[in-house]
């Protein structure tokens, strides 16, 4: 086991589960490790937006909305199904460029893979998320299926409850 039992009482999981050979196995490890009222936050990117434009040779597997919440249903309970989407196009071109280009040339993914190393250390710094601004993305109950990234909000028991919030 890689975690404690009933230790966690809430889990974030944010673009990881595409980079997961087995990610049965882990959503196992995980939902053993979280209380019984814990909730669990996830998200991936939508195959349907970035698998065809982005080759990533990082992903093990990208997935639709149906497919994320099917496997994630095995699992957990989902409350909620939100789609998060880039207000302006530009953005995500931009992101499509770069890491596109980053794929394609070692060097260049060698020195994008520096600059996103030392990210997490910003997170570190005091006043970080008070600085953070959301507005170039926004976050949608309406249409996940488009959105460019599908985001889950779950409890710990297993089976699909709901698309709204439980209280």
């Amino acid at each position: 086991m890689i975690f404690a039992d009933n230790e966690y009482d809430c889990v974030t999981f944010f673009e990881v589960i595409e980079h997961i050979e087995q990610p049965e196995k882990l959503l196992e490890q995980i939902k053993l490790s979280m209380k019984d009222n814990a909730v669990i936050i996830m998200s991936t990117p939508n195959r349907e937006v970035f698998g065809d434009n982005i080759k990533n040779p990082f992903h093990c597997k990208e997935y639709s909305l149906q497919e994320f919440v099917d496997m994630i249903g095995k699992f957990f309970c989902i409350r909620e199904v939100l789609g998060q989407r880039y207000k302006n196009p530009w953005i995500k071109k931009w992101n499509f460029m770069v890491s596109k280009y980053a794929m394609e040339f070692p060097l260049l993914l060698k020195i994008y893979s520096r600059h996103l190393s030392r990210k997490p250390k910003k997170y570190l710094e005091a006043g970080y998320f008070d600085k953070l601004e959301l507005k170039n993305n926004y976050f949608s109950k309406e249409t996940p299926e488009n959105a460019d990234y599908f985001i889950l909000v779950c409890g710990k028991y297993g089976g699909i409850e709901t698309t709204g919030r439980q209280e």
